[in-house]
């Protein structure tokens, strides 16, 4: 008995030891493209006639990022440089928008664990801090006086997780998710008025990454 654990614990930690040799380290670039989903979201402020909200929901839209970053194994931390743009859907109580769109430009510091094994695919988990500019852009729907464009800089934050998938050991391509967050935008109206809104989103994307 005590022969065949011997045997079994080699054999599990050759395994482990290999993937892990086998593992790239250095610099990397990498660069994703997916879909943007939105949450409801609510603007509120004050006006002349008082307090008011307005809910808004939002189509599909798209979202990109690029980043520059090292691979420690299994940890990997990295810059990135990211864009998501979804048009206007509805306004208020089902009214339907006009135009108008939402954009989040961000810079986040991320770090990453990957789950190494004896496969070619790789799970990992992340999660990312920073900075984005949400922008509401010519927002409008029929009975508005003007349309809402304003934009303002803000914390961010992000959760991450997905699967790679190693093609040989430079390069490697994943499916991942991603929750993106940040702290309430504060915008200004055309008349001056303040209106706080929200941002949220899920983002699923496709991504290649070249280790050097």
């Amino acid at each position: 008995m005590k022969k065949i654990f011997a045997i079994t614990a080699t054999c599990l930690f050759g395994l482990v030891t290999a993937s892990v040799a086998s593992a790239q380290n250095g610099l990397y670039v990498s660069g994703n493209f997916g879909v943007s989903i939105v949450n409801d979201l609510t603007a509120s402020g004050n006006d002349d006639e008082g307090a008011w909200s307005a809910d808004t929901s939002w189509d599909t839209g798209y979202a990109m990022h690029v980043a520059v970053g090292y691979d420690f194994n299994p940890i990997r931390t990295e810059v990135e440089f990211g864009y998501a743009k979804n048009d206007c859907d509805e306004v208020d109580n089902g009214e339907q928008a006009t135009d108008g769109d939402v954009t989040a430009t961000t810079i986040l510091v991320n770090a990453y664990y990957d789950f190494h094994n004896s496969s070619s695919f790789v799970p990992y988990l992340g999660a990312g801090l920073g900075y984005a500019k949400i922008g509401y852009n010519n927002l409008n729907a029929a009975d508005w006086d003007y349309p809402f464009d304003s934009d303002d800089s803000v914390f961010a934050y992000q959760f991450m997780a997905g699967v790679a998938y190693t093609i040989n050991s430079n390069i490697s391509v994943d499916l991942s998710y991603r929750y993106v967050g940040t702290s309430d935008p504060s915008l200004d109206d055309v008349d001056g008025t303040t209106v706080d809104f929200e941002y949220n989103a899920h983002v699923v994307s496709l991504g290649v990454k070249y280790t050097f």
